[in-house]
């Protein structure tokens, strides 16, 4: 209810989608078709969240190059609205942020575009929320491919990666599109066999950008306490939730590599 009557914490790159991802998976498993356990969200509380989500979307996610928008009236820290046909090398703003946002717009269609209250209305660009969800699978699939071709991320190593990954958890756990959920479990295949080469204990060591000096490993040491028992159990909270619920898995190889 916050963000829904807030546009510009809505809009805040410091605010809104560091959670979208916990917040897609809580309508995927929970929602009245649900995967987990259909219908345990109360339906006031699932309705809040496709207003919230269709608020956030429709003025941030387009098809197209020609957009205009006057977003004079909100704060710097906005992030302007993204393009589905842009260049996945094009970045509004830091990498970990143009992932964060891309895969929202994405699962927000996925969600939207099933809704019965939603799936006929038009985006500010004209298109329903499934031409959105067609449009943003492509250029997931682009995006993967590149990264995976060329290095991965651009923020190497960075402290801001379990952020990036976040996103692409939910591309493997909720894609339609077999292609696109298989090039993520392979983007987070080859991601983690060279994070495995790179550290001991979980203490990752070797070229970085965008990090600080953390010789606890971090929060993706974090994550592999799930995979492989290393630390202490951490709180399920932010994106360790999504890791806790996903369907990935580790390969065996690159446990060993790791252990």
């Amino acid at each position: 209810e916050y963000y829904i009557n807030n546009r510009h914490a809505r809009n805040d790159r410091d605010s809104f989608y560091w959670s979208a991802d916990v917040l897609c998976r809580i309508v995927e498993f929970f929602g009245q078709h649900g995967s987990v356990a259909s219908a345990r969200l109360f339906r006031e509380t699932e309705q809040n969240l496709l207003d919230l989500m269709w608020l956030y979307a429709k003025e941030n996610s387009y098809i197209g190059e020609d957009f205009k928008l006057q977003w004079d009236d909100l704060p710097r820290s906005a992030t302007y609205p993204l393009s589905a046909s842009w260049s996945p090398w094009r970045m509004i703003q830091s990498e970990n942020h143009q992932i964060q946002k891309f895969t929202t717009l994405w699962n927000f269609s996925n969600i939207l575009k099933n809704s019965p209250d939603y799936r006929d209305r038009a985006y500010a660009d004209g298109h329903t929320a499934a031409e959105h969800y067609k449009a943003w699978t492509e250029y997931a699939k682009q995006f993967l491919r590149e990264r995976a071709k060329k290095g991965l991320f651009c923020e190497m190593a960075s402290g801001y990666g379990p952020h990036s990954l976040k996103g692409i958890y939910n591309l493997f756990d909720f894609a339609k599109d077999a292609h696109l959920s298989n090039l993520a479990e392979n983007f987070l295949h080859l991601y983690y066999a060279k994070w495995a080469q790179e550290q001991i204990n979980g203490v990752r060591g070797g070229g970085k950008s965008r990090s600080s000096v953390d010789w606890s490993g971090g929060t993706l040491r974090e994550f592999m306490w799930f995979y492989l028992g290393i630390g202490e159990m951490p709180d399920l909270v932010g994106s360790r939730a999504t890791i806790a619920t996903s369907d990935y898995r580790l390969p065996l190889v690159i446990m060993d590599l790791a252990l």
